[in-house]
């Protein structure tokens, strides 16, 4: 029973992989970085994640696939940490936008799921599409997307 009990424990701990070592150790693009900085929300590295998170990176790939009108390639997910974002009323800086991204706060762990090359639908006249890197922020403690954007 000893025997069984160190065995099953030795491969707990080789399938429980930090959140961290499960996206990858791949840091987010530069151009996806400061894609985000355009829009008043800063990221960095996700110190302190825990070992396992309510949202993998897994099902946040999913749950951004399943918006559905998009097309894309090269789909990448990170982890991050949101380490700046201004309020809605603070004042930007010049050629700076701001993107809500309610309910994550500074401090909170972020999955950014990167889409190259995505077609996006232009839903107003004239219509068309346009093919832009496609930027998600989805919500680690709930599965749902929190902001989409594009950047160029």
């Amino acid at each position: 029973m000893r025997v069984f009990t160190v065995a099953v424990a030795a491969f707990v701990l080789l399938v429980t992989a930090t959140a961290v070592e499960a996206a990858g150790t791949v840091a987010l693009p530069s151009d996806v970085r400061d894609g985000l900085t355009a829009q008043s929300v800063e990221v960095g590295q996700p110190t302190g994640a825990p070992a396992q998170l309510p949202v993998s990176a897994t099902r946040a790939k999913r749950i951004v696939k399943r918006l559905g009108f998009v097309n894309g390639h090269a789909v990448g997910v990170y982890l991050v940490r949101v380490t700046g974002h201004p309020g809605p009323f603070d004042p930007l800086p010049p050629g700076r936008g701001w993107t809500p991204i309610a309910p994550l706060q500074v401090g909170d762990l972020a999955w950014i799921v990167v889409i190259r090359d995505a077609t996006i639908p232009i839903l107003g006249p004239p219509g068309g599409t346009y093919r832009a890197t496609l930027v998600v922020i989805v919500d680690t403690t709930h599965p749902k997307w929190v902001v989409g954007l594009t950047i160029t």
